[in-house]
């Protein structure tokens, strides 16, 4: 079984939909300076790989170089570590490694598959989604940084994925469907109670990131349909606000923001069928510019991290 068929199914029908690419994704920002982004990128030996860049586009280092996917990647809060998925051991599990891409180790053990990684707050565990072997629905489990103490936090009749711990530990942010089958984002206590629908039906949400100061969530519309744009929603569910927009063969998804809060990094795709790039743009939609500009080869699943406070 291929690590792609492990996409969450929440997102599957955006696939063929939109981009024929690895299913989006977004990461927790936390406050702090901005640094650079990790995105994944299909590279020359026909695999996705996990790479480094800073935000003005220069300096893009490749993390990974496996014989096999790794896709969906988070920095730690403090901009020290990365956990990233990948199954180049075989199954898909939960790794960690330096921002230079050294000192792997894996965080997970666990059968079936386990992908979509995030820190929390304190950076002492990882939030994440797991599907067991040969089952079609995600939940979602948490475990220490230091792999101990594995466990789920919900039990899922529905597909869960990409979850992601509010700036102050006590909520996690989630993508599902509901019992129709639309799909939208989710609210919940961080042991997994209280779950609640966060987003309205008409916007069928991916996947959501939580700005740095907890007040705003960005997400993306039309995840099982073509033409998505980036919008802004409360932890409440009020006031959604559409920041970007354009020709109906444009698709703008992932949108994750910056640990300052001032910017928002997003995967766009100028027509249906077109190659995937990294964008930025300001936090209320204006200055959108592409900063990777890689024809023949898309970018996808981008994730901020914080500039450490020290030289590693």
């Amino acid at each position: 079984m291929t690590y792609h068929r492990w996409v969450p199914l929440v997102c599957c029908a955006a696939l063929a939909a939109c981009l024929t690419a690895s299913l989006p994704a977004a990461r927790a920002a936390y406050r702090g300076r901005d640094g650079d982004l990790v995105y994944s990128r299909h590279a020359p030996s026909g695999h996705d790989q996990i790479y480094r860049i800073h935000v003005n586009g220069s300096g893009t280092k490749r993390l990974t170089s496996f014989p096999a996917d790794s896709i969906f990647s988070a920095w730690a809060p403090n901009g020290r570590l990365i956990a990233f998925d990948s199954d180049h051991l075989g199954p898909v599990e939960i790794f960690i490694m330096r921002p230079d891409g050294t000192h792997l180790r894996a965080v997970t053990h666990l059968p079936g598959a386990n992908l979509n990684p995030d820190w929390s707050p304190d950076g002492t565990r990882i939030v994440f989604t797991h599907y067991p072997q040969g089952g079609t629905v995600g939940s979602i489990w948490t475990v220490r940084a230091d792999g101990a103490d594995p466990h789920p936090i919900t039990t899922a009749i529905r597909d869960q994925g990409f979850p992601r711990y509010s700036p102050d530990g006590r909520l996690i942010l989630f993508a599902s469907t509901t019992s129709a089958g639309v799909p939208a984002l989710f609210l919940m206590h961080s042991d997994g109670t209280h779950q609640h629908r966060l987003t309205p039906l008409r916007l069928h949400a991916g996947s959501g990131d939580w700005s740095p100061n907890g007040r705003r969530i960005v997400s993306w519309t039309n995840v099982d349909l073509p033409h998505s744009v980036i919008f802004t929603i409360q932890p409440n569910g009020r006031h959604v606000h559409i920041l970007t927009s354009g020709p109906r063969v444009r698709n703008d998804f992932e949108p994750v923001f910056a640990p300052s809060g001032h910017r928002i990094a997003f995967i766009r795709a100028l027509s249906l069928t077109a190659q995937t790039d990294l964008w930025v743009m300001r936090a209320n939609g204006h200055d959108p510019h592409d900063i990777t500009n890689t024809p023949g080869t898309s970018e996808q699943s981008p994730d901020w991290g914080s500039r450490p406070p020290h030289p590693q």
